[in-house]
């Protein structure tokens, strides 16, 4: 048996691009053993699943400690998918496994790797969800036509009693990790009522716990047929949007959440590398052609952008989705 440390920690949406490559991790070696090297949120995502063995949570020790106790395990392979991070390339190397796959920016510790996807200049834009494969396919390659996502364990009472008399809904999700990555929420509002209004369907908000006042307002708003969603665990909030026609959003975990499940997004998108990722996604796109790594960009440039979608814009789109499910 195989024993095999995998590095990622980040936000929801980093954790949930690393899970397709992770399947294939556990795909290509049934009978190992995996750690993961990650942050607290990777224990919601992965505690109802087989798919990890055992949890390191990088912030619970400091990282002398983490880094003995990595190096005592006498890993066989580790997968080092957090690629920019140099923290992530000091514990690759420091646990003195056989085989060590990586992707480091810096060139002089990317030839510490053994087996390495070389990224350029070219890549800073290549999807999150490719360069956790490319990292992958420089050991073993893999079947990269269908990266699949996580799914969840459904098992939660208190969601299906909220949705019970919801059976056509369209989430919404104004939350974003800064209101500034956010479509404003007067869009979402008049958004939402046209789309009441012609259709008839619920409108679900969901919400990040920070945003909690903030959703409850526009759900306010908004008025009849708006359903502000109770506090939810992760698993909870991918069963509601598996359950959803369409999920509109900011480029937020929650897009990931949704392509987990293969519910379409209708997103609002300043960014290549992070852009919806399903087939049948809708991606709103303000992309500026001048900028070479469009995810470096400040909040207030993508504040601008966002400003430039309008909700006729967006209702269009909209529409258009419609006639596929009518």
């Amino acid at each position: 048996m195989k024993k095999i440390l995998i590095i990622k920690w980040g936000a929801l949406g980093d954790i949930l691009a690393s899970v397709p490559t992770i399947l294939k991790i556990k795909e290509q070696f049934k009978d190992s053993e995996i750690t993961f090297l990650s942050s607290s949120i990777s224990l919601e995502i992965f505690q109802k699943s087989n798919i990890i063995d055992y949890f390191i949570d990088r912030k619970k020790d400091n990282m002398l400690k983490t880094l003995l106790y990595i190096r005592k395990q006498n890993f066989d392979i580790v997968f080092n998918l957090k690629w920019g991070s140099e923290s992530a390339d000091i514990y690759a190397l420091f646990s003195n496994s056989k085989i060590k796959v990586g992707g480091s920016k810096k060139k002089y510790l990317r030839y510490l790797y053994d087996y390495k996807p070389m990224f350029t200049s070219k890549d800073n834009n290549r999807h999150e969800y490719l360069k956790n494969i490319d990292i992958l396919n420089s050991y073993i390659d893999v079947n990269t036509t269908e990266l699949k996502s996580f799914i969840y364990k459904d098992e939660n009472i208190k969601i299906k009693d909220f949705l019970k008399d919801k059976k056509r809904y369209i989430v919404i999700s104004p939350s974003a990790s800064t209101l500034t990555k956010a479509w404003k929420e007067d869009n979402y509002i008049e958004l939402s009522k046209i789309i009441i209004s012609k259709y008839d369907y619920d409108i679900i908000i969901t919400y990040s716990p920070m945003d909690e006042k903030y959703c409850q307002k526009i759900s306010d708003k908004i008025g009849e047929k708006a359903y502000l969603t109770p506090k939810t665990t992760i698993n909870e909030v991918a069963y509601i949007v598996d359950n959803a026609l369409l999920c509109i959003c900011n480029n937020s975990g929650i897009m990931h959440i949704a392509y987990s499940v293969d519910t379409p997004v209708l997103c609002f998108n300043t960014s290549i590398g992070w852009k919806p990722f399903g087939l049948n996604d809708i991606s709103i796109d303000r992309i500026p052609k001048n900028v070479k790594n469009n995810r470096t960009l400040n909040g207030e440039q993508v504040e601008k952008l966002l400003n430039t979608i309008t909700v006729k814009e967006t209702f269009e789109r909209f529409e258009k989705f419609h006639l596929t499910i009518e």
